[in-house]
């Protein structure tokens, strides 16, 4: 998927969560329901599917289309700080993939 359609579909993602209280809940249930917390690193491990890099993927459904593959730790910062930054690499501090 190329960089331009990936960006309108976070913005598309981030306009729907901010009007919709509702889907914003079920997404974050969404998340929340399917990691485990690693007592020993305190990463918050995806537990479903993941890309063969590792990363854990959600597929969501932002306007009523086709649901759109994101990755789940692009999700957990769009749902905790509301928006991706410009030009900013989204990494995890712990290096773990699988961590949200």
């Amino acid at each position: 998927m190329g960089r331009g359609r990936r960006k309108n579909h976070s913005r598309a993602l981030l306009a729907r969560l901010k009007r919709d209280e509702p889907f914003a809940f079920n997404l974050y249930s969404r998340l929340i329901s399917n990691v485990l917390v690693d007592s020993v690193t305190g990463c918050w491990e995806w537990q479903r599917h993941r890309n063969r890099d590792g990363y854990g993927m959600l597929a969501v459904r932002v306007n009523g289309g086709d649901p759109i593959p994101f990755g789940v730790h692009m999700l957990a910062w769009i749902l905790y700080r509301g928006r991706l930054i410009r030009r900013h690499v989204h990494s995890h501090r712990c290096d773990n993939p699988p961590c949200c």
